[in-house]
């Protein structure tokens, strides 16, 4: 009955119109879907521009322009590094564009990407193995050979033996074929030897050249909506923990009139897979940490010990919170981010932003930057520890250091345009000057001696005493006037039955805390100067003394 109405009506013009223009709009609806299903559901490679380097971590900022139509659009941004921190990405889009959700996720599906240079070494990699595995056959061949020829040497059987003529028909036999497969596996195992080293230099070469395959698999989904059809600029910011840098010095005095140069240089290294192209590139002496709740100082109790109980505990109850440390009073503000084009102190960090646009590839060789350049105002002193070397040290008391925002790091040192070695920069000092030393310098000649002549040791009843005096001589070989700081000591008693008496320190700073003396003194060129100092040590007769 269907079919027969069917036919009935396509027998009149009118009816096969009408079908025709269904087909049509149908047809035109579909691709009309397709295209808008294809442009709401995009990928988008992002470009790294601005890139921030803590001293752990890196902060990377990538941008892309996405076209949008009216409503809701679904955005992947695909090649992201595989080390980027999940929960740190921050997306931004311009043109009131409103973002809807954040989906990070992994293409563990993602082939890798080789270049036209890269898959010709993979090639070649490829082919080596194969010519590797005939070579090894032929080998093991001509050695399976050799073994069944030598496995049969016994000739003869019980019953006749071999003539003359064929034993040497045998005898040459055996002698031109073992030869023959003896050299031809020398000639194998050299083409083998060929082989491996080719095998491995171009294994060295790929593992420099595509390293970083397979580490570019991150990819986050985004909804966004938009109130019209629009190109947007979108911005993803992320932290990566396969990025930092390495803070070192270059220290140059170039005499002792004037001030040191202080130039600050920072290595930087980013194993993120991507490479950072025509970055703004920026160095932070920030270090974010995992855990930033501040320390609790909770009560600490007392009892008495019982037993092999300690008589201080800390509460059990509060053991996994407890912090050695005394509690904050107030919070520190949240650092945020600065855009600068020179070196800004923030409130927790320093940030040096390198001048131009910086090109840091993914490796790890590390490339370095010159971050700054300060000039400190310096008190050149000669510093010398006579009782542990005759060496006299040159150092600069930095003035204002505080202000110069040091690192814990190591430093070249260079005077006069000399290199004289490397030093360590350890900030954590409460000295109101920070001493950096320059070397030795060899035209200031020091001496120590015991001045046996005065050592002597008296008997008074039950006590000893022992007196000890030395000599410390100086001699300026230099151009110039110096001043010269000394460092001694005298012992120190921990032990109330010996006793140190009778000091002489020959105008010198005494520390009775730690037993240290110090001498400063103003010595002209080509002169010199004597030091003597001297002490007792008073103790039983039946005690022995050590010095430690």
């Amino acid at each position: 009955m269907f079919f027969s109405l069917v036919r009935n009506l396509v027998k009149d013009d009118f009816y096969l119109n009408f079908l025709d223009m269904i087909f049509r709009f149908s047809l035109v609806m579909l691709l009309f879907c397709s295209c808008v299903l294809t442009a709401q559901n995009k990928e988008v490679r992002t470009q790294p521009s601005d890139v921030t380097v803590f001293l752990q971590s890196a902060k990377v900022t990538e941008i892309a322009k996405v076209s949008l139509v009216e409503g809701k659009n679904m955005i992947k941004v695909i090649g992201l590094p595989n080390a980027v921190d999940d929960n740190s990405y921050q997306v931004g889009l311009s043109h009131q564009a409103l973002l809807l959700s954040v989906t990070p996720s992994t293409n563990f599906l993602k082939s890798n990407e080789y270049t036209v240079e890269e898959q010709k070494l993979l090639d070649k990699k490829k082919n080596l193995k194969t010519d590797q595995k005939f070579l090894q056959a032929e080998i093991n061949t001509l050695n399976g050979e050799l073994t069944l020829i030598e496995q049969n040497q016994k000739i003869g059987n019980n019953e006749s033996g071999w003539s003359a003529e064929q034993l040497s028909t045998l005898a040459t036999y055996y002698t031109k074929r073992t030869l023959a497969i003896r050299q031809s596996l020398v000639r194998k195992s050299i083409e083998m030897e060929n082989l491996n080293s080719k095998l491995h230099d171009i294994e060295q070469q790929i593992k420099e050249s595509v390293k970083d395959k397979n580490v570019n698999r991150k990819e986050v989904l985004l909804e966004v909506q938009s109130s019209k059809a629009l190109t947007s600029t979108l911005k993803i910011t992320y932290v990566i923990n396969a990025a930092r840098w390495q803070p070192f010095y270059d220290i140059r005095a170039k005499s002792t009139k004037e001030p040191v140069d202080i130039i600050t240089k920072g290595k930087i290294y980013q194993n993120s897979g991507k490479d950072w192209k025509n970055v703004n590139l920026s160095v932070s002496t920030y270090l974010p940490r995992a855990n930033q709740n501040r320390p609790i100082l909770n009560p600490f109790y007392v009892r008495e010990s019982v037993g092999n109980v300690l008589l201080e505990q800390v509460n059990a109850r509060d053991l996994q919170s407890y912090s050695n440390s005394l509690m904050l009073r107030e919070e520190s503000d949240a650092l945020e981010d600065v855009a600068v084009t020179q070196v800004l102190g923030q409130q927790l960090n320093v940030l040096y932003a390198v001048n131009g646009q910086q090109n840091v590839s993914t490796n790890a060789n590390g490339q370095t930057f010159i971050l700054d350049k300060q000039s400190a105002e310096a008190e050149y002193v000669h510093h010398s520890v006579p009782k542990l070397t005759e060496d006299v040290f040159l150092l600069a008391n930095i003035k204002d250091w505080q202000s110069l925002n040091l690192l814990l790091a190591e430093a070249n040192i260079y005077f006069q345009d000399n290199y004289l070695g490397k030093t360590t920069i350890n900030p954590n000092t409460t000295l109101s000057e920070f001493p950096i030393s320059l070397g030795v310098d060899e035209r200031i000649v020091v001496n120590r001696r015991l001045l046996d002549n005065l050592r002597s040791t008296k008997l008074l009843s039950s006590k000893k005493v022992d007196n000890y005096s030395y000599e410390i001589k100086v001699r300026n070989n230099s151009k110039e006037a110096i001043t010269l700081e000394i460092l001694d000591q005298i012992p120190i008693s921990q032990n109330s039955k010996i006793e140190v008496l009778n000091v002489e320190s020959n105008e010198g700073d005494l520390d009775k805390n730690t037993g240290s003396i110090l001498w400063k003194k103003d010595i002209l060129s080509g002169s010199g100067n004597t030091i003597t100092f001297s002490y007792q040590l008073k103790y039983p007769k039946e005690l022995q003394l050590q010095f430690y």
